[in-house]
């Protein structure tokens, strides 16, 4: 490939050691803690931010078949997380690889290869937007109020989180998954959709959800999963029947469940005619309070 020439996003993202981009901005975060200044504080939190944003990008790395190129345009990581728990519900969890020989009758030995650590959905919610609070000036209501940035809380904050962070980095290993995966061409929009199911209770899967249910990145359309006694997995449209509203048409109108908020609009296959969903007033009769 020609120097002119620049990967496709996908080749990019396999490519990219975002991990080490994180090391990077948590060097650049200790340094501003231990440089005692409390104005130092808030160049902390803004690359303690900014390891959090890589190591997520590097997640997202072992799902980058799966998600559709325009969602890589997504900077937040609270939001690209999200997205890649919807593909992977283990996607933030930490996971530990172990093997042991079968040795005949005698017991098990289980040895550890690593642990792939990683940040939670639940901490990045809690800690993420809680130090953007200082990268921001007061607005004009907080200063009426008289409120102040709490610097001493800031650091109590920083210094946990390096740690965190800290752990986070230590992994000897990162960004392997084992799990079972299922496609489905989409009913609503015709591109596929890779979900991983691993966490399915079925004949082939020691999971621990009944039921899962996905969302086509693409349009409204969205699934329930199940595992099937044969060991396969069952995908069934979440639709719902709703009865065209013209008076000279019977015909009923399949709506994806998603679809259905105020102000979608649906064109009924059998007269052609558009609906619109929309909320409704009626009157209460008086028994009913």
């Amino acid at each position: 490939m020609s120097k002119s020439q620049p990967l496709n996003l996908k080749a990019f993202v396999k490519g990219k050691n975002f991990r080490s981009l994180g090391r990077g901005h948590l060097e650049d975060a200790k340094k501003c803690i231990a440089a005692g200044d409390d104005r130092n504080l808030f160049y902390a939190a803004l690359e303690i931010r900014k390891c959090i944003e890589a190591l997520i990008y590097e997640t997202a790395k072992l799902y980058v078949d799966d998600m559709p190129e325009q969602d890589f345009s997504t900077w937040q990581p609270g939001r690209l997380l999200a997205m890649l728990i919807e593909i992977d519900p283990m996607a933030d969890r930490t996971g530990e690889i172990r093997f042991a020989r079968e040795d005949g009758d005698e017991p098990k030995v289980w040895h550890s290869l690593g642990q792939d650590k990683r940040l939670t959905l639940g901490e990045i919610k809690e800690n993420y937007d809680a130090l953007g609070f200082f990268l921001h000036t007061l607005t004009i209501h907080q200063l009426w109020k008289g409120k102040v940035q709490k610097v001493a809380s800031l650091r109590k904050r920083c210094e946990s989180l390096i740690a965190r962070l800290d752990d986070v980095l230590s992994a000897s290993a990162w960004n392997f998954t084992i799990n079972q995966t299922s496609t489905l061409t989409c009913g609503g929009c015709g591109q596929p959709i890779k979900r991983r199911t691993g966490i399915l209770k079925g004949p082939s899967s020691a999971g621990t959800a009944e039921a899962l249910t996905v969302n086509c990145f693409n349009c409204p359309a969205s699934y329930q999963l199940t595992a099937t006694s044969d060991g396969k997995v069952l995908w069934e449209e979440e639709l719902e029947d709703i009865p065209c509203p013209y008076a000279d048409c019977d015909h009923i109108m399949g709506v994806w469940k998603r679809e259905i908020v105020p102000g979608t609009r649906v064109r009924c296959s059998g007269c052609s005619r558009v609906t619109m969903i929309a909320l409704t007033i009626r009157t209460a009769p008086d028994d009913e309070g």
